[in-house]
């Protein structure tokens, strides 16, 4: 088993700050394809306070997540809407970043 992405510089981690206060955060990580060894870099959380989502901190951590996984050689970026909370509002806003709806997520509670 390959396990090349595990170390990590493979993995991103941005706050975003307005006047001093946490309101944000972007994780990321790259990852290969399961048919071929080209990059994709995957957010693993992304979240900006209620009181924020009109300002620019979730570009600003969007773009910034981008510019990462260019710099790192990804082939594709992918940001989720995984909360199933405003998908239409955080889908238009990825759109607006340049980014493509592809397929969806499917959900089963186990509990």
């Amino acid at each position: 088993m390959q396990t090349a992405f595990s170390r990590p510089q493979d993995h991103f981690a941005a706050m975003a700050e307005i006047g001093g206060e946490l309101v944000g955060y972007l994780g990321g990580a790259l990852g290969t394809y399961p048919f071929c060894d080209e990059i994709l870099a995957h957010d693993l959380g992304f979240y900006v306070a209620p009181e924020h989502r009109r300002s620019s901190a979730a570009a600003r951590l969007a773009r910034a997540f981008v510019a990462w996984a260019r710099h790192k050689g990804a082939r594709e970026v992918q940001l989720a809407v995984s909360s199933g909370v405003d998908v239409e509002r955080i889908g238009a806003f990825y759109e607006r970043l340049g980014l493509n709806k592809v397929g969806g997520i499917y959900r089963a509670s186990l509990r």
